[in-house]
């Protein structure tokens, strides 16, 4: 039975700087890492803070697997407005260099605004257009700096988060296709799970994994919400998925170290034991 590496997201310590918080993950046995790019946990535009951090990986040995570009209500690259569109790729471009420095192998993205909004139809096209156009900007930026692209599945209620959307953005970036990182809480979210793995199966990298209740998107431990984790791990193992999957949790009500370290080793021991109770089954079955 394939045991996937297992990897996390420094998403989960976003309250502290990044350089605080790697020797801990590293000391919990993590040896990938998505580098989280909010608040104050990384400034990816102080090429001071990159490399300061990028030396700490490095000498901890640790690889950074993937960096998770900005997202926020005012990143747009849908929006009407050239001159919003611009800054916004200009913010990915810096996120996608202090990427490149800490050495990632993926740059995941979301295609699409953090807005509670679905245009109006004669809006639409436009919108996903722009998206086209600023997408082959990035890709063309993150083969230029020797980093693979991932576009990552949007909550449902968000512009570009259905899975035809995603995959017509997938398929219109120039040249070659870029690679799909599969938020497991956004895709269950959207009731088409099972069908975005089969229809992204060639392109399927990496797996952001977390949980929820079926209502939120809650980011807790795989095995405290709603997904059915036996039929997930089917899956990957029916399209053959070889990449890694990230945990990417939240802190909850959780503040200290000890604490967010002991979900992340917990929901590693959960989807260990999973696997391989499975893989058990399925060699002895009643």
């Amino acid at each position: 039975m394939t045991e996937w590496p297992m990897g996390l997201s420094t998403g989960l310590f976003y309250r502290f700087q990044l350089i605080e918080c790697l020797p801990w993950i590293r000391q919990a046995g993590f040896n990938q890492i998505e580098v989280c790019s909010s608040g104050d946990h990384l400034d990816y535009h102080s090429r001071h803070d990159v490399e300061e951090a990028g030396r700490m990986i490095a000498d901890l040995g640790i690889e950074t697997y993937s960096f998770h570009a900005p997202f926020r209500e005012a990143i747009d690259i849908t929006s009407p407005d050239l001159q919003r569109r611009r800054a916004s790729e200009y913010e990915i471009f810096k996120a996608a260099e202090a990427a490149a420095a800490l050495k990632a192998r993926y740059f995941v993205f979301h295609p699409g605004p953090e807005q509670w909004f679905q245009p109006p139809v004669h809006e639409r096209l436009q919108r996903m257009n722009n998206a086209v156009e600023v997408l082959n900007n990035v890709y063309r930026k993150c083969s230029e700096l020797d980093i693979d692209l991932a576009i990552e599945n949007m909550l449902p209620h968000l512009f570009c988060g259905s899975t035809k959307d995603i995959l017509w953005l997938i398929g219109s970036v120039e040249k070659l296709e870029p690679a799909v990182c599969l938020d497991t809480g956004h895709a269950f979210l959207s009731g088409g799970a099972r069908e975005m793995i089969r229809k992204v199966a060639g392109r399927l990298e990496m797996i952001h994994v977390n949980d929820n209740s079926g209502t939120a998107d809650d980011h807790v431990p795989p095995g405290q919400g709603k997904i059915d984790w036996k039929q997930f791990i089917l899956d990957l193992r029916t399209i053959n998925f070889t990449g890694v999957l990230i945990l990417e949790l939240s802190p909850g009500q959780f503040t200290q170290k000890e604490q967010l370290l002991k979900m992340a080793m917990d929901s590693v021991h959960y989807l260990r034991d999973l696997i391989r109770q499975i893989g058990h089954d399925q060699k002895h079955p009643a």
